[in-house]
């Protein structure tokens, strides 16, 4: 495991710990779970094919409770090619919409996928959410 693997897991245990959350700020316009929907069907392709560091994106995710443990290992168990866990993560997050969407983008951001939130959400790499996640994570 990376120094930076190691640095990222003591991050999210100390949220766990300390229950923090990241504000979403009111700067920010809120996609609807249409909207939603719609930007994860029109870039599946792109999310399922280009996302890398699955297992950071997922951990993200785990701490935010988005996705429960049992999900994760699963996943990561029972898909061994990284598209097949990039469209497992990718059904299992429809089904929350909204809810999953903001972490998602985060955990994307987080783990060196910018081109996909770009694709997902341009006004996120200029938010106050993004300064945010930089000044606990980074």
């Amino acid at each position: 495991m990376s120094e930076q693997d190691q640095l990222i897991l003591a991050l999210i245990e100390h949220l766990r710990k300390k229950l923090l959350l990241i504000p979403h700020s009111n700067d920010i316009d809120t996609p609807n779970d249409d909207e939603c929907t719609k930007k994860l069907i029109e870039n599946r392709y792109k999310l399922i094919h280009t996302m890398c560091q699955t297992a950071k994106v997922m951990d993200y995710l785990e701490s935010n409770g988005v996705i429960p443990r049992s999900i994760c290992s699963r996943i990561l168990h029972e898909y061994r090619v990284p598209e097949d866990r990039n469209r497992a993560l990718l059904d299992f997050l429809f089904s929350r919409a909204t809810n999953a969407f903001r972490p998602l983008i985060e955990a994307l951001y987080l783990s060196g996928n910018e081109h996909l939130v770009q694709l997902l959400d341009e006004k996120f790499l200029l938010s106050n959410v993004r300064q945010q996640i930089d000044a606990e994570y980074r």
